[in-house]
């Protein structure tokens, strides 16, 4: 186990990697050994980022339905146009006008 110090100093240098999964890993493997106030700070960080994750997913999925609502009113819209036109061309049929074109 290493010193606090150590942890520290190899910390800093999983950062100046630029590896965020380098250093997500690093975090994970050796959390119990950072003093329990950063472990602290480190799940608060953890949770916030699975919330925000959660989050973004949920927005994502209700902007999918909102289009999807969307769509299906233009084609119940569409539909309902039809069937008016059909029904105005089965009217004019009935009265002997001539059917549109």
């Amino acid at each position: 186990m290493a010193t606090p110090s150590e942890l520290y100093e190899e910390f800093l240098r999983m950062m100046d990697t630029g590896d965020e999964a380098t250093v997500r890993a690093f975090v994970i493997e050796h959390f119990n050994e950072f003093p329990e106030e950063t472990q602290e700070e480190l799940a608060t960080i953890f949770i916030e980022e699975a919330l925000e994750a959660r989050a973004g997913g949920i927005q994502a999925r209700a902007a999918l339905q909102d289009d999807a609502l969307k769509a299906l009113a233009a084609v119940e819209s569409e539909e309902k146009e039809l069937a008016d036109q059909a029904r105005i061309e089965e009217l004019k049929g009935q009265l002997g006008a001539p059917a549109s074109e």
